[in-house]
């Protein structure tokens, strides 16, 4: 007995020393950058970026495998922080924030009574979804639920509510969006067209009463040319456009909207 417990005792003698000597040699020094760049990212763990998480993203961008603007929720003050910490010269950082391009909601009919679950995938399916127009929100909330930093909420019009202030552009709910209604914008954009809806002026007026009507109105009345009129939705170039309002004022059916997407 005391013969064999004596072996053992030998055997984890030597596994333990063994174990030790191949943890000192296989050993990797952690590159203390990776939490240095970690600490500038969003924190949001969203996977945007295309990584499980922050410390994944901040190693790929220390291995120099993406660039330091690779996160999607960092500004451009965390950006030009990450280069000086990998020692690369700053990106052009774009600021871009979610957007819902509807303004329907509850102004829009609906098809029929929905008593299913709130998943917008679910609803869509079912019918083509609750609503007449093919293009607007279906208001099921799956939006807010993947938000990592909690910038939407379903507000009483039937519609998500993105605050600009929370929403770190990840873009998680414009991939959750079946109807492809969410998209992100460029924070310094201000003149927004509020609708996605490519159906005839007469088809959208029976079905929804804020929904771009494709009149050209806003053509008109613009004076630098920064609208055009695409397949009965309007369209404005950020690059041309001053933000006068114009075309929000004189918008019969208030399709178009005077915001700002940023607090900076």
């Amino acid at each position: 007995m005391i013969a064999s417990m004596s072996v053992l005792l030998v055997i984890g003698l030597i596994a333990g020393v063994c174990l030790a000597v191949a943890t000192r040699f296989f050993h990797v020094e952690k590159d203390k950058r990776i939490e240095e760049v970690a600490s500038c990212l969003s924190g949001a763990n969203c996977g945007a970026c295309g990584y499980t998480g922050c410390i994944s993203l901040a190693a790929a961008v220390v291995q120099g495998k993406v660039s330091a603007n690779a996160c999607p929720g960092a500004d451009a003050a965390a950006v030009e922080k990450i280069a000086m910490i990998i020692g690369e010269k700053t990106p052009e950082h774009v600021n871009k924030k979610a957007v819902v391009l509807c303004s329907g909601g509850k102004k829009a009919s609906d098809k029929y009574e929905y008593s299913g679950i709130r998943d917008c995938m679910a609803m869509s399916i079912l019918m083509g979804g609750i609503k007449n127009c093919s293009f607007g929100g279906l208001g099921g909330g799956s939006c807010a639920r993947v938000c990592p930093k909690n910038a939407i909420k379903m507000g009483e019009n039937g519609l998500p509510n993105i605050s600009a202030e929370l929403c770190v552009g990840c873009g998680l709910c414009v991939h959750e969006c079946p109807r492809g209604i969410i998209i992100l914008k460029d924070a310094r954009e201000s003149v927004l067209v509020l609708c996605s809806s490519h159906d005839k002026g007469a088809e959208t007026r029976k079905i929804c009463s804020s929904g771009c009507i494709g009149c050209g109105m806003c053509v008109k009345v613009c004076q630098t040319e920064a609208i055009s009129v695409h397949n009965f939705l309007a369209a404005i170039d950020f690059k041309s456009c001053t933000s006068c309002g114009e075309c929000a004022k004189n918008c019969p059916v208030s399709a178009i909207s005077l915001r700002r997407l940023t607090h900076e």
